[in-house]
């Protein structure tokens, strides 16, 4: 987004823009709004596949909403359970993300906007 100083908008650019390529967008693999709207087990089976597929590097998740995110992180908490073994082969998972995603994976309750 121009507005941050970057000159992709597309999540995927964006990902190979900050890596340097080396997360290009070939090994960028997408978690669409319509698999994510699938529930936590399409999520889960999507998640296992990207950790099983060697060649993706990054994932990018197009999620609107707050509920969106808490199926990401149920679907990629139970991916990463249910496939231990090429999670640690991977080095683990990092996640870059808004603030939705750090309270739906740590069972954050939501909170209201701060009033003036």
């Amino acid at each position: 987004d121009r507005a941050f100083g970057y000159r992709r908008s597309r999540l995927a650019e964006w990902v190979a823009e900050k890596t340097r390529g080396s997360a290009d967008y070939a090994h960028t693999w997408h978690l669409s709004l319509h698999a994510i709207r699938g529930g936590v087990r399409a999520v889960q089976d999507a998640f296992e596949a990207a950790l099983l597929d060697e060649t993706v590097r990054a994932v990018c998740v197009d999620g609107l909403e707050d509920r969106d995110m808490l199926v990401v992180a149920s679907g990629l908490k139970a991916a990463m359970a249910a496939q231990r073994g090429a999670l640690h082969a991977r080095g683990g998972v990092v996640v870059r993300s808004a603030g939705s995603a750090v309270a739906a994976l740590t069972g954050m309750p939501p909170k209201p906007f701060l009033g003036r």
